[in-house]
């Protein structure tokens, strides 16, 4: 599930080779089992007489290995591989001693050929590399190599294809799974949907429609108090969305940061290029602060302290081409100062940052398919970077709304309550609770056909009350 849901909510999503860590016993073991199978290879060859088995075995694999790439309409192509690659020949030949060595090359020279017509683009440079070698061994471990990729390249693609197909059956696969959880959690006495209960009903108010309050919930979610339990409907992006968390408050740092630097530059030294001077923050700004420092309190106040002088190196090389000086040990201090405050926890303008980047994400949310909204006022100093940030976000939240949005609507329309335990229902389980495993299980539940099943169940339960025992 967590693969199929990968490929649904990232484009970029790419197969990759696992390569082991450099000086790990996995590599060196890996490193010399490849290089003693080779070793073996061309021992077997360049003995007297040559011992062809070991290359059998190879020239089988690597036409496996191709035949494996081929799409269904290659068929003209498959069978002409078929009939040059023929292993029955090529074994008669070695068991009759008809095989020359020469024959090698013939043999690995039409592989290069076949390769060479079926690779992308991008793999041609590996290809014409084998036209260039002339060692028997090298010329096979290249082959190996190059379909190794060849390999990772198809799998890729037919991940690209299959996507939209993906999407459709992640949807309700997820669904199904997280039903399977709610009935395990509900077995264990606890409310698997307490978390997801408790942030819609912070956004929940008075004449507040459905759509709203859930798209102030997924806006809170950007900048998130960790201090509240995590909605147990987003667990599969948890990791994803902390890294967009960090990444939001990182861009408010730099924004309000940059923001102090031109008020304080234009109150001290007045001039037009306040633009320019912001402009030149940002850039330096965000090569300073990273990622990595926003994850621990100290390397973050080393960070803005590296802002802060980055502030002062500026603002000094803008007053020496607008006032022919530099600027003095009170003036530092002060451009020093309105940055370090960006940090602290009452930051006016930081804090207004935030409030922004998560009203945008709530119009976002609630624009749905009307999708680019107009940026808020404020956020023009860091316009692209939240677009970017946002971008990512709404893929993850549009995909997370396919899958659970109906849960949401019954969460915030009061049809999805707390559940009862079988202890406060005489042996039962709790009919709204069963509805919502059985819709969650289903593929379309509408609202008559969820009326119509509350009403059985409840029916249900109440014939099975009626049949205990009078305990009086």
């Amino acid at each position: 599930m967590f693969l199929a849901h990968e490929v649904s909510v990232n484009e970029d999503f790419r197969l990759e080779r696992f390569i082991p860590k450099q000086d790990t016993i996995e590599a060196r073991v890996q490193a010399q089992m490849k290089r003693a199978f080779w070793d073996i290879f061309d021992e077997n060859i360049k003995a007297k007489p040559p011992n062809y088995s070991h290359a059998l075995t190879i020239f089988k694999e690597i036409k496996q290995g191709i035949l494996s790439l081929l799409l269904p309409h290659n068929r003209n192509l498959r069978q002409r591989i078929t009939q040059s690659l023929d292993i029955g020949l090529i074994r008669n030949q070695i068991k009759n001693n008809a095989f020359d060595p020469t024959d090698f090359k013939s043999y690995t020279d039409y592989v290069i050929e076949v390769l060479s017509q079926i690779c992308c683009p991008s793999r041609d440079p590996d290809v014409n590399a084998l036209r260039d070698l002339h060692s028997a061994t090298r010329i096979f471990k290249g082959i190996f190599e190059t379909l190794d990729k060849m390999k990772l390249d198809m799998a890729n693609f037919l991940v690209l294809e299959s996507r939209p197909a993906i999407i459709q059956h992640c949807v309700q696969y997820e669904k199904h799974k997280f039903a399977d959880f709610l009935e395990l959690e509900y077995r264990l006495h606890d409310d698997g949907l307490k978390g997801t209960r408790l942030w819609l009903f912070r956004h929940k108010i008075e004449n507040r429609e459905t759509k709203v309050i859930i798209a102030k919930a997924f806006g809170e979610i950007i900048n998130y108090n960790h201090e509240f339990p995590w909605p147990e409907t987003l667990s599969l992006d948890a990791g994803r969305l902390q890294d967009l968390n960090l990444q939001t408050r990182r861009l408010a740092i730099i924004g309000a940061s940059v923001l102090s630097v031109g008020t304080v530059y234009q109150v001290m030294f007045g001039g037009t290029l306040i633009t320019e001077l912001r402009d030149k923050c940002k850039k330096h700004m965000k090569l300073l602060l990273t990622i990595d420092d926003m994850k621990n309190d100290e390397k973050l106040n080393e960070g803005m302290f590296r802002l802060a002088e980055e502030g002062c190196s500026l603002c000094n090389e803008f007053v020496k081409n607008q006032l022919m000086r530099d600027i003095n040990a009170s003036e530092k201090d002060s451009i020093r100062k309105c940055v370090l405050e960006v940090n602290t926890t009452d930051h006016k303008i930081r804090i207004l940052l935030l409030r922004r980047i998560m009203d945008y994400v709530g119009e976002v949310t609630l624009a749905q398919y009307a999708y680019p909204v107009q940026m808020p006022a404020g956020l023009t100093v860091i316009h692209y970077e939240v677009s970017g940030t946002i971008a990512q976000f709404y893929r993850i939240i549009m995909h997370n709304r396919r899958v659970y949005g109906d849960l949401y609507r019954g969460i915030c329309k009061g049809r999805v309550p707390t559940p009862k335990y079988p202890e406060e229902l005489n042996g039962e389980w709790d009919p709204d609770f069963c509805i919502l495993l059985r819709t969650l299980r289903s593929r379309h539940i509408d609202n008559e056909l969820h009326q119509r099943m509350r009403d059985e169940e409840i029916q249900r339960v109440k014939e099975a009350q009626s049949h205990l025992p009078d305990t009086e």
